[in-house]
């Protein structure tokens, strides 16, 4: 299963087009769908992003009964209804959709922030802006990835 980490910026060339990163495209590449999945965040006024098993395995859940309640299956519905699989083209460029691109504000950078089994794709001024309002108060400050572990209340 693909893993990202890490944050990269990439230019987005004139017709709109950005470059995966290195990185997120070495797992992506592994996987029969060479593309993404993408669907707009319009809390963070981002583009969510993840690799093709992934959301997969949210459509095989989704057949379980049970496995969600009426309330988060019209969630996952909104979702993937929104959501659209975008190929990444030889030279390791994707177009993300006009929609999303207004959305989150890219025009002449993308951000590609990995959270783990999926990404995000952000304005680079906007992800900076987010990060410093959701460290106001909060203890995500004195946090280090020796604290992830923890963070869900996972035994040490």
């Amino acid at each position: 299963m693909a893993s990202f980490i890490g944050t990269y910026t990439n230019k987005v060339d004139r017709k709109g087009r950005v470059s995966v990163p290195a990185r997120f495209r070495s797992s992506i590449g592994s996987q029969p769908f060479n593309g993404i999945v993408v669907s707009p965040n319009y809390d963070q006024k981002a583009v969510d992003a993840c690799d093709h098993p992934r959301i997969e395995e949210v459509i095989a859940r989704l057949d379980q009964p049970g496995a969600y309640t009426a309330e988060q299956r019209r969630a996952a519905e909104i979702i993937l209804s929104r959501s659209e699989e975008i190929t990444v083209d030889s030279e390791g460029r994707i177009s993300l959709p006009p929609a999303m691109m207004e959305l989150s504000g890219i025009t002449e950078q993308a951000l590609f922030v990995g959270i783990g089994r999926t990404f995000q794709i952000w304005n680079p001024e906007r992800r900076v802006e987010w990060e410093a309002q959701s460290l106001l108060g909060a203890d995500a400050a004195s946090l280090s990835l020796k604290d992830l572990y923890t963070l869900g209340g996972a035994a040490e």
